[in-house]
């Protein structure tokens, strides 16, 4: 398991909220909401220091609801991700251990997994989450239910939702994480919904499966630009 640090120096001239969210995982299955990314960490800094990010690149699922109608900024409330297992590949790129499964239900209005999961049936470097029949697709976006990728709360920080959207019926999802990030500033909270697009800001892409490093550094200057050095 890989633990990532992103060092921030904030040399802008000025207190600065940095925050940090990963890119939308690939999902097999056509989603007909849009798969919203959340903040899953933020850090106030003042000007001339520097702000530390490390995560683990341990996995969870998540369920719950937005507690608003879905925009940027729109906060969100989820249980404590569930850990899950990635699918497992042969040398030769066929599968030799499935990834976890789980089942989201709603009961009484609320979405939740269930107790016993289904058989591990995630594919190569995902896992999966299978809806039942208990809540249409209406029902799931008039009242902003959720499900998606979050973070393993054993982990050293990535904990809660990363990436969620709104699930239809019947469905089987397999949820492939992606190790890229975004660097960026704002008032964005914890857990907040985002979009790329959304951010006004200055923004930096980090690719962490095209580097030879698990660490990376984004210097902050005094004109606003945010730039990645090449460790």
């Amino acid at each position: 398991m890989a633990t990532y640090q992103i060092t921030i120096k904030n040399n802008s001239g000025s207190q600065q909220n940095y925050f940090i969210f990963n890119e939308a995982p690939k999902i097999n299955n056509a989603v007909s909401s849009d798969v919203w990314l959340n903040v899953f960490q933020r850090k106030a800094t003042a000007k001339g220091q520097t702000c530390v990010f490390k995560f683990a690149s341990n996995y969870g699922a998540v369920v719950g609801s937005a507690d608003s109608d879905l925009s940027a900024g729109s906060s969100v409330s989820v249980g404590n991700p569930i850990p899950v297992q990635l699918g497992v590949a042969n040398d030769d790129g066929t599968l030799r251990n499935k990834g976890t499964s789980l089942q989201m239900t709603v009961i009484d209005g609320a979405p939740q997994f269930t107790e016993n999961p289904p058989t591990a049936n995630g594919a190569i470097q995902a896992f999966e989450i299978v809806t039942d029949s208990s809540f249409t697709f209406a029902e799931a976006k008039n009242n902003n239910y959720l499900i998606g990728l979050g973070g393993d709360l054993q982990g050293t920080g990535l904990s809660g939702p990363a990436a969620t959207f709104v699930p239809q019926p019947g469905k089987s999802y397999q949820i492939q994480p992606v190790k890229k990030f975004w660097v960026a500033t704002g008032d964005y909270q914890r857990g907040a919904l985002i979009k790329v697009a959304s951010v006004n800001t200055t923004i930096v892409p980090i690719d962490f499966s095209t580097r030879d490093s698990v660490n990376a550094t984004v210097v902050h200057n005094d004109v606003g630009k945010m730039t990645l050095q090449v460790n």
